[in-house]
């Protein structure tokens, strides 16, 4: 007890170390801390039926096709995931290596990076196959929401008002 009254200080610091390790345990298990949930109405795909029938103006068989288009386009993709994640495991695994040869990096990097290319360039066509299907009047309402689509695809931060900019 005596060893307690001398170290308050040391005590102090456990139990707010102790408080801090249960308040993120809560939080880790919980998904109370998780602002950016994906839709509980059935996911992404929801999503987008939901914003190209709403925003663009899509009609149940523009819909039909672009879920025909969606699963070709997902199951094309998949391969090329897969492909990537292992280039970039590869290059990674050199880390455990010794001084590994700058050629041998540079061969991952450059496998990763066609296969990044490869990705992106299927992207593009799949984005453009579906504006195929759109009439005249729904492109430039397509044309904006998949602009802001691929922002948050790619991550661009996003624009802040001019209240935030004074701050």
């Amino acid at each position: 007890m005596t060893y307690i009254k001398n170290n308050k200080v040391l005590v102090f610091v456990i139990a707010v170390l102790l408080l801090s390790n249960i308040a993120m345990l809560y939080f880790y298990l919980t998904d109370c801390g998780d602002k950016k949930k994906k839709p509980d109405n059935g996911g992404m795909r929801a999503y987008m039926i939901k914003t190209l029938k709403d925003s663009v103006g899509f009609n149940d068989q523009q819909i039909a096709t672009y879920q025909q288009i969606s699963d070709k386009h997902k199951a094309a993709m998949k391969p090329l995931f897969e492909e990537i994640t292992n280039a970039k495991d590869s290059l990674y695994k050199l880390l455990l290596v010794d001084k590994p040869s700058d050629s041998l990096i540079n061969h991952y990097l450059l496998m990763i990076g066609e296969r990044q290319r490869n990705i992106d360039q299927r992207i593009f066509n799949h984005f453009s196959s579906l504006k195929e299907i759109c009439t005249d009047d729904q492109r430039p309402k397509y044309d904006s929401l998949i602009q802001h689509v691929i922002k948050g695809m790619i991550g661009f931060p996003k624009k802040k008002d001019n209240k935030d900019q004074r701050k």
